[in-house]
């Protein structure tokens, strides 16, 4: 049922006639249309004529680090960073250590 209300609401859009476009309106989009069609023959590869792929000629996005020219990819741990490492390390081997030791697998 609401299905079939949806579908009566869209037809009901679609059945309303369109508004028609002033004549300075309907001027201008013609105009733009045909600039257009031309720019787009005229872009269009002709037939018969192959189209080649277009040449990159800039750097290897896997060679250009994402910082600044120069500067290492990696970025070093400011001290908060460190500090931080240290505290989870130390709490890791601490507990560790309460329970035994990680399992050997031999």
């Amino acid at each position: 049922m609401r299905t079939l209300v949806i579908l009566a609401v869209v037809g009901a859009c679609v059945a309303v006639p369109f508004i028609q476009d002033a004549p300075d309106v309907a001027a201008e989009k013609a105009r733009f249309f045909e600039v257009f069609h031309a720019i787009e023959a005229a872009a269009l590869p002709k037939p018969g004529q192959p189209r080649a792929p277009p040449k990159w000629y800039g750097p290897l996005a896997s060679t250009v680090p994402a910082s600044l020219p120069g500067s290492s990819p990696i970025v070093a741990n400011t001290a908060d960073v460190n500090a931080a490492r240290d505290a989870f390390f130390n709490t890791y081997r601490a507990q560790l250590a309460s329970v035994g030791g990680a399992p050997r697998y031999a």
